[in-house]
């Protein structure tokens, strides 16, 4: 089946944007296409808190935001079959950590040395690169969300 699967390549990774995207785009099996890459320079706070309300009750959660708040990010929306799923094997787990020892080909293992634990412990934002819409339901909410940039 058919499918959209939002990418958003987060803050303090504007150095390595083009480059994890290229990663993602030459490591994607089958056909797909994907919409402009828009940078965004300025994410509006409250686009950004409903994107992070998952994350509202963890102590990073004002730290991520305000990450948002300070740095550009990159957007896309990839289009084909089984998309969702093929664009998160890329990605890799969500702790960086994770993804060197399991997936070492995956974005997250190739373009960030941070970790689950540190960013826990030193209470603030995780720098894991790359978010990728989970499952059906959530892409439409993420690309309904982002509309205004794709």
């Amino acid at each position: 089946m058919e499918e959209k699967s939002l990418v958003l390549i987060k803050p303090e990774n504007e150095c390595i944007a083009l480059d994890a995207i290229d990663y993602l785009d030459e490591n994607l099996k089958g056909d797909f296409s994907r919409t402009m890459l828009m940078q965004i320079y300025r994410v509006p706070e409250r686009l950004i808190r409903e994107h992070c309300r998952n994350i509202k009750h963890l102590p990073c959660y004002e730290n991520t935001v305000q990450a948002f708040l300070r740095e550009s990010i990159f957007l896309t929306c990839y289009t084909g079959e089984g998309i969702i799923s093929r664009v998160r094997f890329i990605a890799g787990p969500t702790d960086p950590i994770v993804a060197k020892r399991d997936f070492p080909e995956s974005i997250r293992a190739q373009f960030t040395n941070d970790s689950l634990e540190a960013a826990a412990r030193e209470g603030r934002y995780l720098n894991n690169v790359i978010h990728a819409s989970r499952n059906p339901e959530e892409s439409r909410e993420d690309r309904y969300l982002w509309r205004e940039f794709l």
